[in-house]
């Protein structure tokens, strides 16, 4: 069972993301530096807002593994908006699932 966690870590990474307005305006996504609860466990926080409001805590044994699961759930995250948006999520000139796609490797 995890534990409460009270500590977030500064911001880590951030992005973004130009949403159309008739949608809401920009997401910004932020994931913070993971926190140690304990010896055995690390939590990692995922923020949105902007267009879509929505925080989440990811758990680790190590900071890499929690770090991890937050990137993997942002990726998810905008994956499934894009599809619910139509390709409406945008960095620079660019759709956001290329990006996340040129990430991965994919293109």
């Amino acid at each position: 069972m995890h534990k409460k966690v009270d500590k977030v870590g500064a911001i880590f990474a951030s992005r973004i993301y130009r949403v159309e307005e008739s949608r809401g305006g920009n997401l910004s996504a932020e994931i913070h530096q993971p926190v140690k609860v304990d010896d055995l466990e690390w939590t990692c926080m995922l923020r949105f807002s902007g267009a879509r409001e929505k925080t989440y805590t990811l758990h680790g044994v190590d900071a890499f593994q929690a770090l991890s699961q937050a990137i993997k759930l942002h990726n998810s995250w905008i994956v499934d908006l894009s599809k619910t948006w139509q390709g409406a999520l945008w960095v620079g000139d660019c759709r956001a699932t290329d990006i996340l796609f040129a990430e991965w490797g994919l293109r």
